[in-house]
């Protein structure tokens, strides 16, 4: 089953280290960040930091608005500007910096199985 949610009742999660917050738009199914097969939602970045693990999973990141972001995807940089996306394990060590204020990404964290 596939919940899919109007803007003003997109389910507000924090994230996993607790640094921020996520707007879940929809999910396979579960409540919890450990349970769910595929999961789509954005974020506002408002500062540098590690990502949230998601062991076992793929993730896909796009950022939407603000300048960019750079990510240093195991030990890889990638920088990331309005509409450029990427693509990495979820199980990475991941780090992010703000190129020029706050970002809003697109995430869908997914089981490739």
């Amino acid at each position: 089953m596939i919940e899919l949610l109007e803007i003003p009742h997109y389910k507000k999660m924090r994230w996993k280290n607790g640094e921020g917050y996520t707007l879940e738009i929809a999910r396979s199914v579960g409540e919890s960040l450990d349970e769910f097969e595929w999961r789509i939602s954005m974020a506002d970045v408002k500062s540098a930091g590690e990502f949230s693990k998601f062991n076992g999973m793929q993730r896909f990141l796009t950022v939407l608005e603000g300048q960019g972001i750079s990510l240093n995807i195991d030990s890889e940089l990638k920088y990331l500007h309005t509409l450029q996306s990427v693509s990495f394990s979820g199980e990475s060590g991941v780090y992010c910096e703000l190129l020029a204020g706050q970002i809003r990404d697109f995430n869908l964290i997914y089981d490739p199985q």
